[in-house]
């Protein structure tokens, strides 16, 4: 009866351990979950307006002109759209979404939905679409991971005008710089 007492405090006190270890982890601040990106100097142009104002196309303009960029979308069938007429511009593109990919040899773009990004990879340029979804409580950790996490110099953000201001105060957070062009 000692011993199995005696084990079983021992078990609790390895679940106590790990468990201090892992929240000493945890930054305090969302943004130091990002170091490698922390150590870039970003800037971002919000693209702000209504519905079919022309913001994704004014982004996706200089996107196809980038040594190498990433579209990220909210839904597939957006990246599959950038993902065509990206290749049918002779710009080799990726498609990665959680249900498909679609890789390119050689490819120096992606068109991505938004939960496929990989914070590792480093781009010249970003385009995050419908940028409000971030006020979205299912989809939401998505977007606030892509606008503080992903590594790119120049980031577009194309988002309806009631986002405008929690997303400034994050790029605010991140010291990086913005621009506002409205729609």
């Amino acid at each position: 009866l000692f011993r199995s007492i005696s084990k079983q405090q021992h078990l609790e006190e390895q679940r106590r351990k790990l468990r201090e270890t892992i929240l000493q982890e945890i930054p305090s601040n969302p943004i130091d979950l990002y170091p490698q990106t922390r150590t870039k100097k970003r800037h971002f142009i919000l693209h702000i307006g209504p519905t079919n104002s022309g913001k994704t196309y004014q982004a996706l303009e200089e996107y196809k002109e980038a040594d190498s960029a990433i579209y990220l979308a909210p839904l597939r069938l957006l990246a599959y759209e950038v993902y065509e007429k990206t290749n049918r511009a002779g710009i080799p593109c990726n498609m990665i979404t959680g249900e498909e990919s679609l890789i390119i040899p050689g490819a120096t773009h992606q068109a991505s939905t938004i939960e496929m990004l990989s914070v590792h990879n480093e781009y010249d340029l970003a385009v995050i679409d419908e940028a409000q979804m971030i006020e979205d409580p299912d989809r939401g950790g998505g977007w606030t991971r892509a606008i503080l996490g992903v590594n790119a110099a120049r980031i577009h953000l194309c988002l309806a005008p009631y986002a405008m201001q929690l997303i400034i105060q994050l790029i605010k957070e991140c010291g990086d710089s913005y621009e506002i062009v409205r729609q």
